[in-house]
């Protein structure tokens, strides 16, 4: 155990050196090494050492072994290191960190306008909030906040929505929808298909109150019929047979508080359904 801690005394002099070729050798066996003692020197090497080829290995190596020993320091270098910031992130995407996430959100305009873009923005696919990050790279896509950034922002949003649970995917919609067309047309592929009675329901159920009115089988309260389309178009979508459809609408008929009186009875539902189904 002496003798390890000795060798990390000494490597550790070794990586201050101002000989390349020395420290490079030191890396090279601190890298080797395992436990928390050369972890700590790596970290410490990338909060000292001058940017480079060997600050890059020493990200690398801190990568590839996954020492969670190793975030506090991490953060510290991200802090106070932003031009190593390329270097980093990779760190605590393997690390799959959610506590770095709320540091690099914070500079992310800044991250993907440099050459820390592509792991920034895939740390942040695999270990922020979907909802808020789908947001960020929607806006920055939508808003061109980052000129040249369109592609790989494009790439987030892909990785993010193409197999997204459905509240993300509901969400994405719902900013988009707050956002534009074109955002629309950007989120739109990823929604799940919509079936045929779906985009049929609504129109059925506007058909329904129009025809019941024109037979003067239906009064309805005064601007009350969006709501009541809503409600039946719904129960059109719901509805497991031809009996149960006619039997839920006349009850949303004679309870609704959109209706001020209903004359039709099920006999007239079910011809009503079949002129309006037919045209």
């Amino acid at each position: 155990m002496q003798e390890l801690s000795d060798d990390l005394e000494v490597l550790g002099e070794q990586l201050l050196s101002t000989n390349l070729s020395t420290a490079a050798t030191a890396l090279e066996a601190v890298t080797k090494l395992k436990g928390r003692g050369s972890t700590r020197l790596l970290t410490n090497f990338l909060l000292t050492a001058p940017e480079g080829l060997l600050t890059t290995r020493a990200a690398i190596a801190l990568e590839n072994r996954k020492h969670k020993s190793c975030l506090p320091g991490i953060y510290e270098v991200y802090k106070t290191r932003p031009e190593l910031a390329e270097d980093i992130i990779p760190i605590l995407s393997a690390l799959e960190d959610p506590e770095g996430v709320a540091l690099v959100a914070e500079d992310l305009d800044e991250l993907i306008a440099g050459s820390a873009r592509l792991s920034t923005i895939a740390y942040l696919v695999k270990c922020a909030d979907p909802e808020a990050i789908t947001d960020a790279f929607l806006i920055r896509i939508i808003l061109d906040r980052v000129p040249g950034a369109q592609d790989d922002l494009r790439w987030g949003l892909d990785q993010l929505l193409r197999d997204a649970e459905e509240d993300t995917l509901t969400h994405a919609k719902e900013t988009a929808t707050e956002l534009g067309p074109d955002a629309l047309k950007i989120v739109e592929p990823y929604m799940p298909a919509v079936g045929e009675l779906e985009l049929q329901a609504p129109r059925l159920a506007r058909a329904l109150i129009d025809e019941l009115e024109a037979q003067e089988l239906l009064e309805l309260v005064p601007d009350a019929d969006d709501a009541l389309v809503d409600v039946l178009a719904n129960t059109i979508m719901e509805a497991r047979s031809p009996k149960g459809l006619i039997r839920d609408v006349e009850r949303i008929l004679m309870n609704s508080t959109a209706i001020e009186e209903i004359y039709a009875d099920r006999k007239d539902l079910m011809k009503v359904f079949s002129k309006i189904a037919n045209q």
